[in-house]
C-alpha cells in the first residue's frame, strides 16, 4: 500500500479523497478502475453497474476470470459490492453476503469483494469490516477463504496505479498539462522534506566522491594533523552537507558505516569546529 505520503504527484489521489465520495462517484470510479485493470491482467469483462439505484442482488460490479492471476482482479471470477460513506460501517453489513449473487459466487468458489470508500482507519477499519462479513458468512453456512475488503487506502493506491483513472478522480483537465499549470498545483506550495533515510542514502552516494577531493582532505590535514583518521573522513564529507540538526542522520549515517559513534564524532570535532565549514 504507499506508502502514500503527503508530497504526491499531479495525477495522484489521496485516501482522504477517497472517503468523501458519495454512492454515484463511488460506482464512476469503479466503473473506470475494473475495465482498466481487466485489460492489464487480460480479463475478458470487468464492469461497474452503470445504474446506482438499480435491484442488484448484492452485485454492484463483476468480473471475470483472469487469465493471469492479479492483485486487485484476483484469480477467479469476482463479485463486488460497493459501499461508500456510512453505508459501508461494519454494522450495516449485515445480510450483504447471503444475498443471490454474493452466495451463489462464494458457493462456486469465487470472490466477494467489498469496497468500502469510508473505512479510512488503516488495516483496523478494513478487518472490522472483514471480520462482519465472516461472521455474517459463517452463519449462512458460506465458505469465507475468498471474502476480502477495500478501503479508501486501497482504492487510492489502485487509482494511482492508473493516471488515467486518478486524474479524473481529481478533476484534473484532460490532454497535456503545460508546465506552468503543473508548477501551480497544489503539492507544490509545501516544502519538500526528503525522508531520514533519503538524506542517508544520498550522504552514502555522496561519501566517495567527497572523499576524493584532495582539497578537502589538505585542509583537514592541517587542521587535525594526526587526529583521528576516520573521523577526519566524516567531517570530509561534513563539510559538504553541513550537521546543523536538519543534517544529523547524514552524519549519523556516515559515522556508523566508517564503524564510529556519531556522538563521539560530534564531540570530537566540535572541540575545534564548532560551525560548518563549506569549501567550493
Amino acid at each position: 500500500m504507499s506508502q502514500l505520503g503527503i508530497y504526491r504527484n499531479p495525477l495522484q489521489v489521496s485516501p482522504t479523497l477517497v472517503a468523501r465520495l458519495d454512492d454515484v462517484h463511488l460506482n464512476e470510479l469503479m466503473g473506470h478502475l475494473l475495465p482498466a485493470q481487466a485489460y492489464r491482467c487480460r480479463c475478458p469483462d470487468a464492469y461497474a453497474n452503470a445504474n446506482v439505484d438499480a435491484r442488484d442482488k448484492g452485485c454492484d460490479g463483476w468480473n471475470a476470470r483472469p487469465a493471469d492471476a492479479d492483485r486487485w482482479l484476483g484469480e477467479t471470477e469476482t463479485c463486488w459490492q460497493f459501499k461508500a460513506g456510512q453505508a459501508g460501517e461494519p454494522a450495516r453489513l449485515t445480510g450483504e453476503v447471503d444475498k443471490p449473487i454474493p452466495r451463489r459466487t462464494l458457493e462456486q468458489g469465487g470472490r466477494f469483494v467489498l469496497v468500502a470508500s469510508g473505512s479510512s482507519a488503516g488495516r483496523s477499519g478494513v478487518e472490522d469490516r472483514l471480520n462482519a462479513l465472516i461472521d455474517d458468512a459463517n452463519r449462512a453456512g458460506l465458505p469465507t477463504d475468498k471474502i476480502e475488503v477495500y478501503g479508501s487506502e486501497h482504492l487510492a493506491l489502485w487509482c494511482n496505479q492508473h493516471p488515467a483513472v486518478a486524474s479524473r478522480l481529481i478533476g484534473a483537465p484532460t490532454g497535456m498539462w503545460t508546465l506552468e499549470r503543473w508548477e501551480r498545483s497544489d503539492e507544490h506550495r509545501i516544502h519538500y522534506r526528503a525522508s531520514a533515510k533519503l538524506r542517508s542514502d544520498l550522504s552514502m552516494a555522496r561519501l566517495p566522491n567527497l572523499l576524493a577531493r584532495h582539497e578537502i582532505r589538505a585542509v583537514l590535514d592541517r587542521l587535525l594533523g594526526e587526529g583521528n583518521r576516520r573521523a577526519l573522513y566524516v567531517v570530509a564529507v561534513l563539510t559538504r552537507v553541513g550537521w546543523t540538526e536538519d543534517k544529523q542522520q547524514e552524519g549519523r549515517s556516515i559515522a556508523e558505516h566508517l564503524g564510529l559513534n556519531w556522538d563521539d564524532v560530534h564531540g570530537y570535532c566540535s572541540t575545534w569546529w564548532p560551525v560548518p565549514l563549506y569549501i567550493a
